[in-house]
Protein backbone atom coordinates (compact mmCIF):
# COMPACT_ATOMS: atom_id res chain seq x y z
CA UNK A 1 0.00 0.00 0.00
CA UNK A 2 1.24 3.50 -1.03
CA UNK A 3 -0.77 7.01 -0.83
CA UNK A 4 -0.24 9.59 -3.16
CA UNK A 5 -0.05 12.94 -1.55
CA UNK A 6 -2.21 15.31 -3.13
CA UNK A 7 -0.57 18.35 -1.10
CA UNK A 8 0.94 21.11 -1.58
CA UNK A 9 2.59 21.37 1.99
CA UNK A 10 5.44 18.61 2.71
CA UNK A 11 5.65 19.63 6.34
CA UNK A 12 1.93 19.49 7.19
CA UNK A 13 2.02 16.36 5.15
CA UNK A 14 5.00 15.03 7.62
CA UNK A 15 2.40 16.44 10.57
CA UNK A 16 -0.42 14.54 9.80
CA UNK A 17 1.71 11.35 9.07
CA UNK A 18 3.26 11.38 12.42
CA UNK A 19 0.10 12.51 14.21
CA UNK A 20 -1.72 9.66 12.58
CA UNK A 21 1.02 6.90 12.67
CA UNK A 22 0.15 5.82 9.05
CA UNK A 23 3.05 2.79 8.38
CA UNK A 24 3.20 3.08 4.29
CA UNK A 25 4.96 5.27 2.11
CA UNK A 26 3.51 8.69 1.20
CA UNK A 27 4.74 9.57 -2.19
CA UNK A 28 4.80 13.27 -2.41
CA UNK A 29 5.37 15.61 -5.79
CA UNK A 30 4.28 18.73 -4.40
CA UNK A 31 2.03 19.43 -7.60
CA UNK A 32 -1.28 18.50 -6.41
CA UNK A 33 -3.48 17.40 -8.77
CA UNK A 34 -0.52 17.75 -11.24
CA UNK A 35 1.47 14.66 -10.40
CA UNK A 36 2.34 12.21 -12.77
CA UNK A 37 0.41 9.22 -10.61
CA UNK A 38 -2.86 11.60 -9.99
CA UNK A 39 -2.89 12.06 -13.96
CA UNK A 40 -1.98 8.23 -14.88
CA UNK A 41 -5.18 7.44 -12.43
CA UNK A 42 -7.14 10.17 -13.29
CA UNK A 43 -7.58 11.25 -9.50
CA UNK A 44 -10.18 13.99 -9.48
CA UNK A 45 -11.41 14.18 -6.09
CA UNK A 46 -9.89 13.42 -2.32
CA UNK A 47 -9.68 11.28 -0.41
CA UNK A 48 -10.06 8.17 -3.01
CA UNK A 49 -8.29 5.23 -3.37
CA UNK A 50 -7.47 2.53 -6.39
CA UNK A 51 -6.65 -1.14 -5.99
CA UNK A 52 -4.45 -2.21 -8.69
CA UNK A 53 -3.10 -5.77 -9.95
CA UNK A 54 0.56 -6.80 -10.50
CA UNK A 55 0.32 -4.78 -13.90
CA UNK A 56 -0.59 -2.01 -12.32
CA UNK A 57 -4.42 -1.96 -13.66
CA UNK A 58 -7.13 -0.69 -11.57
CA UNK A 59 -9.21 -3.45 -10.57
CA UNK A 60 -11.15 -1.63 -8.03
CA UNK A 61 -12.01 2.03 -6.88
CA UNK A 62 -13.16 3.88 -3.73
CA UNK A 63 -13.10 0.95 -1.70
CA UNK A 64 -14.47 0.94 1.98
CA UNK A 65 -11.96 0.93 4.28
CA UNK A 66 -13.27 -2.33 5.58
CA UNK A 67 -13.12 -4.13 2.57
CA UNK A 68 -9.73 -2.88 1.17
CA UNK A 69 -7.53 -5.86 2.45
CA UNK A 70 -10.03 -7.85 0.77
CA UNK A 71 -9.71 -6.31 -1.78
CA UNK A 72 -5.91 -6.44 -2.53
CA UNK A 73 -5.54 -10.27 -1.77
CA UNK A 74 -8.17 -10.72 -4.13
CA UNK A 75 -6.05 -8.65 -7.02
CA UNK A 76 -3.27 -10.20 -5.93
CA UNK A 77 -4.48 -13.59 -6.40
CA UNK A 78 -5.97 -13.01 -9.93
CA UNK A 79 -3.35 -11.97 -11.60
CA UNK A 80 0.53 -13.97 -12.03
CA UNK A 81 3.90 -12.45 -10.81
Amino acid sequence: MIAISLDDDRKALDAMVAKNGLPWPQLYFGKRFDNELAVLYNIQKTPTNHVLDRQGRIVAKDVREGEIAAAIEKALAATPR
